[in-house]
């Protein structure tokens, strides 16, 4: 991605033993790439009271919208997010709803960015009573729905 030594080194985090990059750095480097037309937009979708219970990141390449997969609420609390004691998710739920679209983008539509680390907040909200029951990589594959196009 171009970036410093010095700057991987601000952005990258190691939480018990496992490599992970900052979210607000990862958004970075996909703004940064040069990969996609602008920066890197949110969309929400609210429910009947107007909370905010999803979050998708998607931008433009040639002129084609390019989309991540959307990151509920109800993905989170049924992962146990909601219900950890001092969870962020509890303090700003729309923040950590944004990080994860952010990493559910990269992780489909620019892998080459991520260099197959997750976020710092997907490592931290998995590193505990779950990481015992499966791995990283089943917790987060989970449930994961890909609506797929096969061009000729």
């Amino acid at each position: 991605t171009g970036q410093s030594p010095l700057q991987v080194m601000q952005s990258l985090n190691v939480i018990q033993g496992r490599p992970s990059w900052d979210s607000k750095a990862l958004i970075g480097m996909i703004n940064t790439s040069g990969k996609y037309d602008h920066d890197l937009r949110f969309t929400y979708e609210k429910d009947d009271k107007g909370e905010i219970i999803s979050c998708f990141a998607w931008t433009k390449k040639d002129g084609e919208i390019v989309e991540g997969i959307p990151y509920t609420m109800a993905k989170a609390e049924k992962e146990g997010l909601l219900r950890k004691n001092n969870s962020y998710w509890n303090k700003d739920h729309v923040l950590m709803l944004t990080y994860r679209a952010v990493s559910r983008f990269a992780s489909i539509n620019c892998p080459e960015i991520t260099l197959g680390l997750y976020t710092t907040e997907e490592v931290r909200d998995f590193s505990t009573e779950k990481q015992s029951k499966a791995s990283l990589n089943d917790v987060l594959a989970e449930d994961v729905e890909v609506e797929c196009e096969v061009v000729e």
